[in-house]
């Protein structure tokens, strides 16, 4: 971001004298720089602090307007400390005195490098965050109080609503469990023991009212002082697996005879009682 195309190339001899081997575009206008932001990815700005009708406030406002994470160094030889400070309190990563452009090479490295470093910690965040939305079974945090937090899709529908956010304004003990004293007994059990994620079951209410038996995992997440902040659960809907073992046991009870009255007994074909 330079209007003398003398000192563009000045800063482009320099990276290269430091080991890089710039791809640049100058640009002296706003129009400019949203047309060259367009054309392509970059790493990194370098700019001049005022020109006659474009300036690194008016640079960093076209980078905040565009979501940019992209490093922006100053290099100026009329700036002064207090107008260096307001721009970096603006956003702006360093400035580098035209003076002094030594220091050029190790600052643009260090910006670069950081600003690899939080794309990728924000592409393994956007990963996680995937994960945990496509999870098949829930998963929340909640506030010692009973506030969720967060939820996943999948908690959601366990509950049958159709959003997460739907859950956000639930309050646990009264609106999920079927018996709204349950939840502080769980809690202390949970904030007591030290083993992490150890699973138990208990019934919860859906949206119309209908009953689930849920398996819940719950891990107390404490601060510094020891003090519960909120609980993480992972959440299986094991109602269905639930109704299908006690009809197996049952079917079991059938063909041992427990199932038959007093006093009756089977045959292959026929059921008799007998005198």
């Amino acid at each position: 971001m330079e209007d003398a195309e003398d000192d563009a190339l000045l800063l482009v001899r320099e990276l290269t004298r430091a080991g890089f081997e710039p791809v640049f575009e100058r640009v002296a206008t706003a129009p400019a720089m949203r047309a060259a932001l367009d054309r392509q990815e970059w790493d990194i700005v370098i700019g001049d602090y005022s020109m006659p009708h474009f300036g690194v406030p008016a640079a960093l406002a076209v980078l905040r307007e565009r979501g940019l994470d992209l490093p922006f160094v100053i290099v100026s030889g009329t700036i002064g400390e207090e107008k260096a400070v307001a721009a970096m309190k603006a956003g702006a990563a360093d400035y580098v005195p035209k003076g002094q452009l030594a220091r050029l090479g190790p600052v643009i490295a260090r910006e670069v490098r950081e600003a690899t470093s939080r794309r990728e910690r924000r592409r393994a965040e956007a990963a996680l965050r995937t994960l945990v939305e496509q999870a098949p079974v829930g998963i929340f945090r909640s506030t010692p109080a009973g506030r969720v937090l967060v939820a996943n899709l999948a908690l959601a529908r366990i509950l049958g609503y159709d959003a997460p956010e739907e859950l956000l304004a639930l309050d646990l003990a009264r609106d999920v469990y079927a018996d709204p004293a349950a939840r502080p007994g769980l809690l202390e059990r949970d904030s007591a023991r030290q083993r992490a994620y150890e699973a138990f079951e208990v019934a919860w209410k859906r949206k119309d009212g209908r009953l689930v038996t849920v398996q819940l995992s719950v891990r107390a997440v404490r601060t510094s002082a020891g003090a519960v902040e909120y609980y993480e659960s992972f959440v299986r809907d094991v109602t269905e697996q639930r109704r299908l073992e006690r009809q197996l046991v049952q079917a079991q009870k059938m063909e041992a005879g427990d199932g038959w009255p007093a006093g009756w007994r089977t045959t292959s074909t026929t059921c008799s009682r007998s005198s």
